[in-house]
Formats: C-alpha cells, sequence, structure tokens
C-alpha cells in the first residue's frame, strides 16, 4: 500500500529519520560545547544527505522531512530551555545528574542535615569558593572553633580577617558599638536587645520579662551616656566595667542617715542617678530605672539581673578583643572589601554567642546601604545565635546585594531559638534549600512536606466464599503520596541532599570539590600579662567617670 507514491516501509523510514535528525538538531541546540555542537549538526546533515540519495523523489518529500525535523527540535529545545546562569548571583553545584544551580542566590538558601551529613564539604564550600571567585565581601559564623575558617582562608587569603573572643592571639580587635557605628537611640536599642536577648533566654512565646526589660533600660542609658560625652570609652568592656565594678553609692559624709527604702535607695545609687539625669535624652532611656529607685529591692533586683547577664561576658579575653577597633566594619565598602570570620567555641558557646550576636549584628547593619559591592552572611549551626528580626534579614538584605546563607542541623534547633511560627518565617524568607540525613522524625516529616504529591496506584485483594464457593475480588486504585517520604530522609547518604530550587526539587549526590585547608594564623601574641593589664586598665579608666 502507498501513501502520497511511498510504501509503508518508506514512510516508516521517513518518520525514523525525522525523530533521529530531530534528536541530533535538538542537541546542536542544547550543548553548550561547541565541538558537541558541530558534531550533532555534521550528523543531522549526513542523515539528510543519506536520505536524498536514498529516495528517488527525495526533492518533493523535503518538507516532509526538514520542517517536521525543525519543528519538533525546536519545541523541545523551548520546553527544556533553561535561562544563561547570572555569572554573579548563580552558583554551580556538581551532582550525579549534571550541573544544577543556585538560582539567585541573594534571594537565600537554607542547608539542613545532620552532623557528618556533609553539609559544609558538599554545600558550603562551593558557595564559599564561588563567593571568593566573584569578590564578594561578607561575614562567616564559624561555630566550631575555625572548622570553617580553614577551609575559608585559601579561598579568600588576606581578605580574610578572623575575630575569635576566646583566643585573643588569632582574632582581630572589634567595637561593636563604637560611636560611628552609632545613630543614637534606635541604634544603642538594637544593639542591648541582640545583647540581652541572647544572655537572657527566656524562651518564645513567654512574655516580656519586667526585670530583663528594666535591666536592657538601665543599659540602654547607660551606652547612650557614654555615646554622648565617653565616646573615646565607647566600648563593651567600659560599659560593663562601669556596671558591674563600681560602687555609686554615696560617702558616709555625704549620705543621710535614713530609715525608709526609698531613701537608702537613693543614697546607694545617688552617683548612678546623677550620671545619667544630667542629660535629658538619657534619661528618659533610663527611667525605667530611674523611677524604679523609689524600691530599694526593685532596684536591686534589676541590677542583679542586669549584672549576672553582663558577668558572663566579663573576661579578660573579651575585654581584650572588644576594647579597640583593628577592622573596618563595613566589609562590603569597595575600599575596604573584606571578609571577617567569627568564630565560636561548642563548649564556651554560652558565654561567647552573646558577644559573638552581638558583632554580627553591628556587621550587618552596615552592610545594609545601597551601592555597596555584592556580599553575604553565612550562618553554620545558625541557631546558636540569636540575630535580632533575623525573620527580616534575608528579605532585607537582599535588596543590598547581600545573600543569606542559613545552616542547621534540624529545624527543632531553629524551634527552640525562635519558636515555631518565627522558625517558619525565617525559612519562608530563603528561596533555595537543601535537605541533607535527618536523625529526627519531626524533621524529616517537615522535609517531606516540601515535596508536592504524587499519584501511587495501590492494590488491594480481598477473599469471600463459603462451604461451597470461594472467590477474590482485587480492587487497583491511586491515592496521593509525597514525592520522597519521610523514611528517605533518615537514609540520605554523606554529600546526599534533596534540593528546592525556582520549582525543581529531586535529591542528588553532591560530588565534592577539591578541597585545601590552611591552619589559622596568629595574628599577635597576646599573654596573660597583658590581658590582666587591658582588664585593670579599663577598671581604672571607668572610675574616673564617677570621681
Amino acid at each position: 500500500m502507498d501513501i502520497l507514491d511511498l510504501s509503508i516501509r518508506n514512510w516508516a523510514i521517513l518518520i525514523g529519520v525525522n525523530l533521529v535528525v530531530s534528536l541530533f538538531l535538538f542537541l546542536g541546540w542544547k550543548l553548550k560545547n561547541i565541538i558537541a555542537k558541530a558534531v550533532c549538526l555534521i550528523i543531522a546533515g549526513i542523515l539528510i544527505f543519506v536520505c536524498y540519495n536514498f529516495f528517488p523523489h527525495f526533492k518533493q518529500i523535503l518538507l516532509w522531512l526538514i520542517i517536521p525535523s525543525g519543528i519538533i527540535s525546536s519545541l523541545a529545545y523551548l520546553f527544556t530551555y533553561e535561562s544563561k546562569p547570572n555569572e554573579i548571583w548563580d552558583i554551580p553545584i556538581e551532582t550525579n545528574k549534571g550541573k544544577k544551580y543556585i538560582r539567585g542566590v541573594a534571594r537565600g538558601v537554607s542547608i539542613f542535615g545532620s552532623a557528618g551529613s556533609g553539609k559544609t564539604i558538599s554545600i558550603i564550600y562551593p558557595i564559599l569558593k564561588h563567593f571568593s571567585e566573584k569578590k564578594f565581601a561578607g561575614i562567616v559564623y564559624d561555630f566550631k572553633d575555625g572548622e570553617l575558617t580553614e577551609l575559608a582562608l585559601p579561598l579568600f587569603q588576606d581578605n580574610l580577617k578572623i575575630v575569635a573572643i576566646h583566643n585573643p592571639s588569632i582574632s582581630y580587635r572589634v567595637n561593636p558599638i563604637a560611636p560611628e557605628l552609632l545613630d543614637g537611640e534606635k541604634d544603642i536599642n538594637e544593639v542591648v536587645t541582640v545583647i540581652m536577648d541572647n544572655l537572657i533566654n527566656n524562651g518564645v512565646g513567654k512574655g516580656d520579662d519586667f526585670f530583663k526589660d528594666s535591666a536592657s533600660s538601665l543599659l540602654s542609658s547607660v551606652i547612650l551616656k557614654f555615646w554622648f560625652d565617653h565616646k573615646n570609652y565607647c566600648t563593651l568592656p567600659h560599659v560593663i566595667s562601669f556596671i558591674l565594678g563600681l560602687d555609686f553609692s554615696l560617702s558616709e559624709r555625704q549620705e543621710k542617715p535614713s530609715y525608709n527604702l526609698s531613701d537608702q535607695a537613693q543614697n546607694k545609687f545617688a552617683k548612678l542617678k546623677t550620671f545619667l539625669t544630667t542629660n535629658d535624652r538619657v534619661a528618659i532611656q533610663g527611667s525605667a530605672f530611674i523611677m524604679g529607685l523609689a524600691s530599694e529591692r526593685q532596684t536591686a533586683s534589676v541590677l542583679s539581673t542586669l549584672a549576672n547577664a553582663l558577668r558572663k561576658i566579663s573576661f579578660p579575653e573579651a575585654f581584650w578583643v572588644l576594647s579597640h577597633n583593628e577592622i573596618p566594619l563595613d566589609v562590603n565598602e569597595a575600599k575596604n572589601r573584606t571578609v571577617i570570620s567569627v568564630l565560636n567555641e561548642p563548649k564556651t558557646n554560652r558565654f561567647l554567642s552573646p558577644i559573638n550576636a552581638t558583632i554580627i549584628h553591628a556587621i550587618t547593619k552596615q552592610m545594609m546601604i545601597k551601592n555597596r559591592d555584592q556580599s553575604f552572611l553565612v550562618l553554620d549551626e545558625a541557631p546558636t545565635i540569636k540575630l535580632l528580626n533575623m525573620a527580616q534579614i534575608p528579605a532585607t538584605m537582599r535588596s543590598f546585594g547581600v545573600a543569606t546563607v542559613y545552616c542547621a542541623q534540624d529545624i527543632v534547633q531553629g524551634i527552640v531559638q525562635y519558636g515555631r511560627d518565627g522558625f517558619k518565617e525565617i525559612l519562608a524568607n530563603l528561596s533555595t534549600q537543601f535537605f541533607g540525613k535527618s536523625n529526627d522524625p519531626e524533621t524529616s516529616k517537615f522535609y517531606e512536606s516540601y515535596f508536592e504529591l504524587i499519584k501511587e496506584k495501590t492494590k488491594s485483594t480481598s477473599e469471600k466464599g463459603d462451604l461451597f464457593s470461594s472467590g477474590k475480588t482485587i480492587t487497583i486504585g491511586e491515592k496521593d503520596v509525597s514525592k520522597f517520604k519521610a523514611s528517605r530522609f533518615n537514609n540520605l547518604k554523606v554529600g546526599e541532599f534533596a534540593m528546592l530550587s525556582d520549582g525543581q526539587n529531586d535529591i542528588y549526590q553532591i560530588r565534592s570539590l577539591n578541597i585545601v585547608k590552611k591552619d589559622i594564623p596568629l595574628q599577635k601574641q597576646v599573654t596573660a600579662q597583658m590581658l590582666n593589664s587591658n582588664f585593670s586598665k579599663i577598671l581604672n579608666e571607668v572610675k574616673l567617670l564617677i570621681d
């Protein structure tokens, strides 16, 4: 049987050639390698040439081959078209299923995986490598006492500056409340909130604590007073020494005998009250404390709350690092382009995290200025510190060209720090997610909820019968199930992560890059004598302020 003067056999050949030519034309459009493109187009040309010689009426049916092949290959190309990666903001990740991209890293990235899942080597390192190649400035929060910094040093080299409160010999000195970094009461209250939230954690949803708020009022007013009148001493060590190390009571000659508790409180804290009330703006900030002076017990409770909090960060190493500024904190200013790595130490995390959070807060405030260089904020083990308005940081900072990378072991850490709703709000502002191995059932269910539902066929068999007959019924149906079940995340291998980005989601084995480490260099030999001498010097300096 012939159709349009061609036999069925020839039509089958023609259709087959059409599909093959379409495939090679598609590959010719799709492949990025120039040699591969040329090979595919040559093969397509050879097939057309063979058909030209095989079919006697090829010229008459040329349109039956060329046009369909062109249309098919063009449609296939359009359906699989991926926009060209942005060299600055799209980060390539090598996987077992080819090269994938973190699209628009400025929109935020969250990385979850239990200890040993490969977060650092598989994902964080390629991200840092990209940042170094594209000349990003930024912050690295290194919870594990330099583990991440050793990877970052060869990448950023001399542009990387280390801040390590617990180890002054490798640390640059920074002053997060330097007068030039603050712009009045709003900035000071933000800094105080960060300090107090990390020092006094009352838990989420338990309401405001009166004594914590009053203690914050006192701390804000003291910092503001230093900012106004004692700029040379406007450092956290000086403020802490002023509050904890001085006697604010009147001398015996000045003090008037009284059996009234209110008068006793006024006498005991008279010098502090005078210090705060000589400036009206300072007095307003300290009003909660000043008005509470009518009650000695209340005043003592407020001061003891503040003292108990501040004593945790009152040690010589902290006083050394925080009492001077050696590096500019506006890291994404073109003339300063710097990466600051803030080190924590797991065994002393309770005492270091409040300071580290304050330093990171001070730097991020300086980064949120328009027309600065591209920059980043990488938080390893992010829930170990509490930043102010963490949920808004990714959304706000992307407007200033700052990419946020938020890393954690599981969602439980974040829920403890920010509450369930607060932590969900943080994740909602991070556009790309990586989910690695999970050891927590709740975390696994959380991962599962991120994936679309697919149809899964079901089959059930039932039997019925009696003494004289029997029968079997088979029912076939469908049900909606998650693309990846929770149990799948309990069994992920090292370096295996689910990636969700721009509507695409799958599980990939991420290929590790060749990694070079570098030991953290000694910045300056800081002896115990130097630390103690600096500690005493600060105490002596603040004593002069009320004598």
